[in-house]
């Protein structure tokens, strides 16, 4: 069964009460579903307000209402965001880089640990078996609907249906946090996020985080995701109390070029950061 004192109502704060099919807060009543025993919907009662700046946090803000507003629902067949069969060799060997990065840069032991945006799952998923606890989360419907299809009968391992921006969780909760592909929707969003991703590690936390670097430029992407400087990065995380204790380039056209190569004719297409609380 879920532990209730992971967390936290995210209308008002007040710790979550469980009972025999929810999570119950005492204080403003709310009742959060238990849709199986190891997966629950923490949503808030309304989606944050936004003012967003540019087209890529215009069309942002458009999917996160769209997803915000969905019911949940079991799937047959749902569709995350590029899960694993649906990718190219090139797009596989793409995601096999990155998640030898995220290896590097995460501890061998991850405590209690936590996915922020899991999608598929094929990051956190192998992540499990090194965790005290694993709790993987998405606003998607579908995602969760397909990560608990792959990894729902690991007996460490939660699945919750909410939205970081309105914190689900209790403070102090976590010891290592993921969150990938999720920092690129606009200065306000990056920084609102990230405060929530502090308050929840405890004392000496570590994040594995990424952002999209401005000077690897690209038509698509442009219109979707908001994208720093490594100077940019470093302010968001000394202003949400983050200390970076590593950065590990990623290049894309890695897939296609030697390492070596890529790094001289290319700037990186992210920064990998690994950040501690401080």
């Amino acid at each position: 069964m879920i532990p209730a004192d992971l967390f936290a109502c995210p209308d008002d704060g007040a710790g979550l009460v469980l009972s025999a099919d929810s999570l119950r807060c005492p204080n403003c009543g709310r009742r959060f579903p238990l849709h199986a025993p190891n997966l629950i919907e923490v949503m808030p009662s309304r989606p944050v307000a936004r003012q967003p700046r540019g087209v890529p946090e215009r069309n942002n803000y458009a999917l996160y209402l769209n997803k915000f507003q969905e019911p949940f629902t079991w799937l047959n067949a749902p569709k995350p965001w590029a899960p694993p069969e649906s990718l190219s060799p090139r797009e596989t060997r793409r995601v096999a880089l990155q998640h030898a990065i995220i290896e590097e840069c995460l501890p061998s032991q991850l405590g209690d640990f936590c996915d922020v945006s899991s999608g598929s799952g094929r990051h956190a998923i192998p992540l499990i078996s090194r965790a005290r606890t694993a709790v993987l989360c998405d606003v998607s419907v579908d995602a969760l609907n397909y990560v608990y299809a792959k990894a729902g009968q690991r007996p460490n391992t939660f699945f919750v249906r909410c939205d970081f921006l309105q914190s689900p969780f209790a403070a102090q909760t976590f010891d290592t946090m993921l969150c990938t592909d999720t920092l690129i929707y606009g200065r306000d969003h990056e920084t609102r996020l990230l405060g929530h991703l502090h308050t929840m590690l405890r004392a000496g936390g570590r994040l594995a985080c990424d952002f999209k670097c401005k000077w690897h430029t690209h038509p698509i992407r442009g219109r979707y995701m908001t994208d720093y400087s490594w100077r940019e990065v470093c302010a968001l995380l000394e202003e949400t109390g983050f200390a970076w204790h590593r950065k590990v380039p990623y290049y894309q056209e890695a897939t296609k070029l030697p390492l070596r190569l890529a790094r001289l004719v290319v700037p990186p297409t992210r920064y990998f950061v690994l950040a501690e609380k401080a």
